[in-house]
């Protein structure tokens, strides 16, 4: 019997799955715990509903747990609405974790290996294998389009391997797998292919299916609605697009059915409000929201700090190619449809009143789109030279080395989250020695609104007290700081470490040997300079958990014998 290998088709999107993982256990690393930030919010649904019965989620004011601590996980999550504690954000990604949270619990309940609070170890876990689960759903939708349009399988497998590897998908996809993103490009990627194999042969299982997916994809981001903007570029022409409506209109109750469908999707958010405050609308978001008459359109594309081309610069190389297409093949449709629905999404996601999103590796939302993005791009790949397509390919994969490098750089300290610029961008560019790390994070005071305690200035004689060793500790004299103030420890000194990697400790101890603060920095960023000579000054801040004396432990570790450090100076300067 001869086998079909048409029904295993889905291995080359295992394969690509497969290969990430490699990346992820060889480089990226794993990370243990993924229900972070945002995410948090995203998945609190499952744990309040079927834990701890609780939707106005009283619980979370006091639960701490292995993974899990209110004071820390807990940051404008639930803000009060009409009185009642809400989730700010919508309940559709947790319902696409839904099944594998169902798992992970049911593995909690009946070992004893995990503790069943709905974020120990097992349901990190199984958050994480959703996101994959979810990648690889959209990676699927995105080949079955990609050959709707004609594409042959090689050209799909380098598209598939461009929307994991080029990309801010990678980082989505584990470090912060609880965000909702890779739910978004999993569910419009389904859509795409829905509405491209609607034209092609309408039917009313294609329709209701895709009223179901776009309910979905509103229920997990409100704001994705744009994407029915897209809905034009993804026919060949305007005269199709005018036969799709029509056809449509023509078969009204298919589309009343198709439009309740979706509708009664959505309305799951009403439900839950209502259960929660009385009230079947409500404004979680608060004063946070659009405005339309701010846009930073050109920021959130070319920036450094969080522009998308910027971060994700194979999609420049992918729209510019699909512009190329749409002139040699002589398709203006697909250049202006694709043009205005993808200047509408800048436009409203550029409009938000933080338009960078907070901490992110790139442009976070935009990964929803993805697979849009790509159909764009592989218009290019349906031109006749294999020659143009093959270095067109290199070109567009050679982006995975920029972008792996980055995601490490994200996950690692190195890019900033948030305060990235011009000369931070291009400081760290592909870098991932350890001297890099944490080298944008160091704090930034206004002294001038500071109480200097002392000051302290080493003389040559007195190096002691900068040590190499632990066990040489020298300890500075008792301090009286009181628990309501911060506290800087200001270390300032001229250096010449070659590697950078040279640290100094400050550790404060109470009176009875009990250790309250211990950090170090690399000198590299004190001097924030590529060969490491010169002044340099680190900033240790710490906020005494009570009033009483301390003790002030300063060190230097070297890393080369040739290293050398002279003109010590301490300063302890309280700050309001």
């Amino acid at each position: 019997m001869k086998l079909n290998w048409a029904k295993f088709s889905f291995l080359q999107e295992a394969l690509i799955i497969f290969l990430y993982l490699i990346l992820l256990n060889n480089f990226l690393g794993r990370k243990e715990v993924v229900i972070v930030a945002d995410g948090k919010g995203y998945y609190d649904y499952l744990p309040a509903t079927f834990i701890y019965k609780d939707l106005n989620f009283g619980y979370t004011d006091t639960l701490v747990t292995e993974f899990y601590d209110h004071h820390t996980y807990n940051q404008g999550i639930n803000p009060i609405v009409e009185g009642k504690k809400v989730n700010k954000y919508f309940i559709g990604t947790a319902l696409a974790q839904l099944p594998f949270f169902l798992t992970a619990h049911l593995i909690a309940t009946t070992s004893e290996d995990f503790p069943k609070d709905g974020y120990s170890a097992i349901y990190q876990d199984f958050v994480f294998y959703a996101a994959l689960f979810y990648a690889f759903l959209g990676l699927f939708f995105l080949r079955k389009s990609l050959r709707l349009l004609g594409l042959q399988n090689g050209w799909v497998i380098i598209l598939q391997l461009v929307a994991i590897f080029t990309t801010s998908l990678m980082h989505y996809m584990h470090a912060e797998s609880s965000f909702s993103h890779t739910y978004s490009f999993a569910f419009i990627s389904w859509f795409a292919f829905l509405v491209l194999s609607y034209r092609l042969q309408p039917s009313a299982k294609k329709l209701y299916i895709a009223a179901l997916v776009l309910g979905i994809i509103i229920l997990i981001r409100p704001v994705n609605a744009i994407v029915l903007a897209f809905v034009p570029f993804l026919h060949d022409s305007f005269g199709e697009f005018l036969w799709t409506i029509r056809q449509l209109l023509q078969a009204w109750k298919r589309l009343i059915v198709a439009i309740g469908i979706t509708i009664a999707t959505v309305a799951l958010q009403p439900v839950v409000w209502f259960i929660q405050t009385g009230n079947l609308y409500v404004k979680p978001y608060g004063e946070e929201t659009f405005h339309f008459s701010q846009p930073h359109m050109i920021d959130f594309l070319f920036s450094y700090q969080k522009g998308f081309f910027v971060y994700a610069p194979v999609f420049f190389l992918g729209i510019v190619l699909g512009i190329v297409a749409g002139f040699r093949r002589n398709l203006p449709w697909h250049i202006i449809s694709f043009s205005s629905a993808f200047l509408v999404l800048v436009y409203v996601l550029s409009s938000w009143w933080t338009w960078i999103y907070g901490a992110s590796y790139g442009s976070r939302v935009m990964i929803d789109y993805y697979a849009i993005f790509i159909l764009f791009m592989a218009s290019f790949f349906a031109l006749r030279s294999f020659w143009i397509k093959f270095s067109a390919s290199l070109m567009a994969l050679s982006f995975s080395y920029i972008s792996i490098i980055q995601t490490y750089q994200y996950q690692n300290y190195i890019l900033h989250w948030t305060e990235m610029n011009q000369h931070k961008f291009w400081k760290v560019f592909l870098h991932t020695d350890d001297k890099y790390k944490g080298i944008f994070w160091q704090p930034q005071f206004d002294f001038s609104s500071g109480i200097e305690l002392f000051q302290f200035k080493v003389q040559p004689n007195q190096l002691q007290l900068i040590q190499t060793k632990l066990d040489e500790t020298v300890l500075i004299s008792p301090f009286e700081l009181f628990g309501h103030a911060n506290y800087v420890v200001s270390v300032h000194f001229k250096v010449d470490a070659p590697l950078g990697e040279d640290r100094v400790l400050v550790i404060w101890d109470d009176t009875s040997g009990v250790n309250h603060y211990y950090h170090e920095m690399q000198v590299f960023k004190g001097t924030q300079e590529n060969n490491f000579r010169g002044s340099a000054q680190l900033n240790f801040a710490w906020r005494p958990p009570l009033s009483g004396n301390y003790l002030l432990k300063v060190f230097y570790f070297k890393r080369e014998e040739s290293s050398w450090i002279k003109d010590v100076q301490l300063k302890l300067i309280e700050m309001p």
